[in-house]
């Protein structure tokens, strides 16, 4: 998994295996992971 900036700039990749048991992921704790680059108002 990568996160990008609007302009494609990585900002984050996996490096420890975060995303191997994804589908045991609850939505709310992929958008805790993902709600950490979101950009500030």
């Amino acid at each position: 998994m990568a996160v990008l900036d609007a302009n494609g700039k990585l900002i984050y990749s996996q490096k420890n295996g975060e995303f191997e048991n994804a589908r045991a992921l609850s939505p709310e704790d992929v958008a805790a992971f993902l709600n950490q680059w979101k950009p500030a108002a």
